[in-house]
């Protein structure tokens, strides 16, 4: 049963959440310069699994601190069903993230990092146009650059890339929020290790996705079994 208390929980889980993420992105945006702000902001978005995890962490320790989970423990609920709103919240983050990388304006190169291939000019509208260099040389010879969301929007991806992004960040998301939960309630050590490890390796097979060398499907589903462990590693957890 869903209480008043819960949702006050995830909200302030969510919105912990939100902050540290709009903070990197706004740390972000302001080192990185010849793109739009649009741009800016949404290389900020694969971050969002990490600031959910660290935002059900902080929304829970507050209510440690507080003594409301101890409260509700002696009332018969398990604390893993109270700190459960928390990685709500902070999952939910991630889902926002995951509709922003659908959207055309978000560049998802930022999901498949790779090297550039060799320059290659093509015939476009009566110009000779290398998307890979981001140039356009016109009938008289003169050089133009192209604009860096033009560049990001033309560059060779993977097929189905963006769909495979959000669906990687959304689970991504949710594997934290409970990671994050999870060591708030007195698992930090193997919850941070175990994290860091499924993250890491999930964003190395975006990498390898970006050099054609796997498929864009894989990091989904490297994502879901994260989740699925996650879960798992949640529902043994019951210590206060």
């Amino acid at each position: 049963m869903v209480t008043v208390w819960d949702a006050r929980l995830a909200a302030r889980s969510a919105l912990a959440a939100g902050i540290m993420l709009g903070l990197i992105g706004l740390v972000g945006a302001a080192t990185d310069e010849g793109v739009s702000w649009l741009v800016r902001l949404g290389r900020t978005l694969p971050l969002a699994p990490a600031a959910g995890a660290v935002g059900a962490y902080l929304a829970l320790g507050s209510a440690r601190a507080r003594g409301e989970i101890v409260a509700l423990a002696a009332l018969g609920r398990r604390p893993s069903t109270s700190a459960l709103p928390a990685a709500v919240g902070g999952a939910f983050v991630s889902l926002l993230a995951a509709a922003a990388v659908l959207t055309p304006g978000v560049d998802p190169h930022v999901f498949f990092p790779s090297v550039p291939h060799l320059t290659a000019f093509a015939f476009e509208g009566g110009a000779f146009v290398d998307h890979a260099e981001g140039l356009r040389v016109g009938p008289t010879g003169d050089i133009e650059a192209l604009a860096p969301e033009v560049v990001a929007a033309t560059a060779g991806l993977p097929a189905h890339a963006r769909g495979a992004a959000a669906l990687a960040t959304a689970l991504v998301g949710g594997a934290l929020a409970l990671v994050g939960a999870r060591a708030r309630l007195g698992a930090l050590a193997p919850s941070l290790a175990g994290g860091l490890v499924a993250s890491a390796a999930v964003l190395v097979t975006f990498q390898a996705a970006g050099a054609a060398l796997v498929s864009v499907w894989l990091a989904p589903a490297l994502a879901g079994a994260l989740l699925v462990a996650a879960g798992l590693g949640y529902r043994a957890r019951d210590g206060a």
